[in-house]
């Protein structure tokens, strides 16, 4: 099973390089540089936000690589894989209670 990459390592990674390329930048124009740095760790920042974890929204698991959408209390909400096979049983009985 293939194993993924930590996205904590690619932002620093990305952080070490624009201090390796603002330092270079800076040699010829200051300004330029450490505005490119600041920039790219920005940049760095939203993508770390971007791929954390997020909760289920129901029992609070972290979600895993599916995640599910479910209408409840007329609001969209994003629920684990477990949840979301205690609403399709939910839905399904109460499905079968109608047709009786």
């Amino acid at each position: 099973m293939a194993r993924k990459n930590n996205p904590i390592i690619g932002c620093l990674l990305l952080i070490l390089l624009a201090v390796g390329a603002g330092i270079q930048l800076f040699k010829y124009n200051p300004v330029a540089g450490i505005a490119g740095v600041v920039g790219i760790v920005f940049l760095g920042g939203l993508v770390l936000y971007a791929t954390r974890r997020k909760p289920c929204e129901m029992c609070g698991n972290f979600l895993e690589r599916k995640k599910f959408f479910w209408n409840i209390d007329g609001e969209k909400k994003r629920v684990c894989s477990h949840c979301n096979q205690t609403f399709m049983r939910r839905q399904s009985r109460a499905a079968t209670r109608n047709i009786r």
